[in-house]
């Protein structure tokens, strides 16, 4: 029997803010260049929005950020972090980089890179899809 093919949605990965760009004041002064900025960024933003999300979104977000940091060109990464109306300056290093690091924070030393291209499946639909 098949293994069902994961699906992914590039436009699943705007989830990844989170409540970021609803909490505007919060998030105005944090430097996503400085270490301390990010890291509150992943502490008090990224991770706490990704643990209250059901284990379904959660596993259809990761899989998506893994599809996106191997799959996606830099324009596309950029457009996922600039489209989303973040009240942050986009970072100074490589786009790419900077998921990395999120990547890093939120998941640890799981290998993003290790996986089956074959297995994944792009599908259309709306940010709000990912919840169907």
């Amino acid at each position: 029997m098949a293994q069902r093919p994961i699906l992914v949605n590039r436009n699943w990965l705007p989830n990844l803010w989170g409540d970021v760009p609803a909490e505007e004041d919060k998030w105005l002064s944090v430097n996503l260049d400085n270490n301390d900025g990010f890291q509150r960024f992943i502490n008090e933003g990224l991770k706490p929005s990704f643990q209250e999300l059901p284990l379904r979104q959660q596993h259809r977000l990761k899989e998506t950020f893994r599809y996106a940091l191997t799959q996606f060109d830099e324009t596309e990464l950029a457009y996922a972090f600039d489209s989303c109306g973040l009240p942050l300056t986009r970072p100074q290093d490589e786009i790419r980089a900077f998921y990395i690091r999120i990547w890093q924070a939120m998941f640890g030393t799981e290998d993003f890179t290790q996986f089956d291209p074959m297995q994944y499946l792009e599908v259309d639909g709306s940010v709000q899809s990912m919840w169907s």
